[in-house]
């Protein structure tokens, strides 16, 4: 560990976070550029805040957010574990569970998520889902002229969206 990290905790639950100067001055512990901390949050992701004018106000910083973090509710840790399954792992676990499905409603489902979604997204992580990602799949299942849906032109000169699939198609 260099000397801005900090470790809290014992063995079984340990949290580390650092503090320093984001800047290049030879002589940092004189300089007035603020200090930085770093530190995961309760879903794991690295967070890094930065304007604390001294050591202290950094440390007390961590501190805090060491508690917090502590105090975190375990649906939060659910959250973080669901988080870090693969897509294709979710979908395996969550369809069984929709007791509410129609039988065919389950087909259409089943067709869909192994010809469109889980070709694409089996692999990849629940918790790094994010609207690029999302925007990405579209236009991959487009590209591969498999499109869930395609846009006609209405006869009002209007686009109308058709599911791929129906007969007007």
């Amino acid at each position: 560990m260099s000397p801005g990290d900090v470790h809290f905790g014992d063995r079984t639950h340990a949290w580390d976070g650092s503090f320093f100067k984001g800047c290049n001055c030879t002589r940092q512990g004189r300089c007035s550029h603020p200090y930085l901390i770093r530190n995961r949050d309760a879903s794991g992701r690295q967070r890094e805040e930065k304007g604390y004018g001294t050591q202290q106000d950094a440390l007390d910083r961590l501190t805090k957010v060491y508690r917090q973090k502590q105090d975190t509710p375990k649906q939060a840790l659910e959250k973080r574990e669901l988080g870090k399954q693969r897509c294709g792992e979710y979908c395996s676990a969550w369809f069984p569970r929709q007791r509410h499905f129609a039988p065919g409603t389950i087909r259409t489902v089943n067709r869909l998520l192994d010809n469109h979604v889980l070709p694409s997204l089996k692999s990849r992580r629940v918790n790094t889902s994010s609207p690029t990602v999302a925007d990405d799949f579209i236009q991959a299942v487009e590209e591969q002229s498999t499109g869930l849906f395609r846009v006609y032109g209405g006869g009002c000169g209007q686009p109308c969206i058709r599911s791929a699939s129906s007969p007007e198609a």
